[in-house]
């Protein structure tokens, strides 16, 4: 990383706005792209130089024997003896990438001047100012830098390349890893709509056959009180006197 002469100097020559760390995906890769971009169009050509994509890719697997942190003392760590590394130990709370770890677990190569200072200068530019006044700036920043560090704007741009490189490897591993991880969910997703399905159907034919039983309840119900009602009408009518019985009696 840059030293403090460095870092107040680019400090002074960009307003400072409050630090929001977005997603990699939206800021990260996205950004270390368009500094690739600004450094070669301000001079810094990768001719003669191997690119990032030929560095050996390290194992973002969780069966790794790595550990982008210091390990912790043997006795609080994993019961076997060994240091895993884990996908969460490159994540924060949030979910967010802890980018530093991640180029350290890397292997990233120290520089005299990071890229991670020109994303800073692109993360304090105006959301709305103009692309080319964007460049421009940018340039400028990159300009003053490399001479105040006494270094070529090419060692920024393999720089940026590099990280570039790790952090597609991780976001690629991670998104592998995540899909591995979740499956076994999804299946049990599919399972249970399937069985919800099928009980929805269920439900369905026991509440058609319970309407079936309630209708043909009415009907019979309905016969039923018009037989009884009948019937209490011949009764009534055999057991009330006649004007002869009257009489006899």
């Amino acid at each position: 990383m840059g030293s403090e002469q460095t870092s107040s100097r680019f400090a002074s020559g960009v307003v400072a706005r409050p630090a929001i760390e977005p997603p990699v995906e939206d800021f990260a890769m996205i950004s270390l792209e368009s500094v690739e971009k600004m450094l070669r169009d301000t001079g810094g050509g990768a001719e003669g130089k191997p690119p990032a994509s030929d560095l050996p890719p390290p194992i973002f697997a969780p069966t790794a024997a790595a550990h982008p942190t210091p390990p912790p003392k043997p006795a609080q760590s994993d019961p076997a003896g060994t240091s895993r590394f884990r996908f969460a130990d490159l994540l924060r709370p949030d979910g967010a990438v802890d980018t530093e770890a991640v180029y350290r677990f890397g292997k990233v190569p120290e520089v005299k001047l990071s890229a991670e200072l020109i994303l800073q200068a692109l993360a304090n530019l105006p959301p709305d100012i103009p692309e080319l006044a964007r460049h421009a700036a940018i340039q400028i920043t990159v300009n003053s830098l490399t001479q105040a560090a006494g270094i070529p704007v090419e060692t920024v741009a393999e720089d940026a390349r590099v990280r570039h490189t790790r952090l597609t490897q991780f976001h690629e591993a991670l998104t592998a890893e995540w899909e591995r991880e979740n499956q076994p969910q999804r299946q049990t997703i599919v399972k249970l709509e399937e069985l919800i399905a099928a009980k929805q159907a269920e439900l369905e034919a026991v509440r058609a056959q319970l309407h079936e039983r309630e209708a043909k309840s009415i009907v019979t119900h309905r016969d039923c009180e018009t037989k009884l009602s009948a019937l209490q009408e011949v009764i009534d009518m055999m057991e009330a006197k006649t004007p002869e019985k009257s009489e006899a009696d």
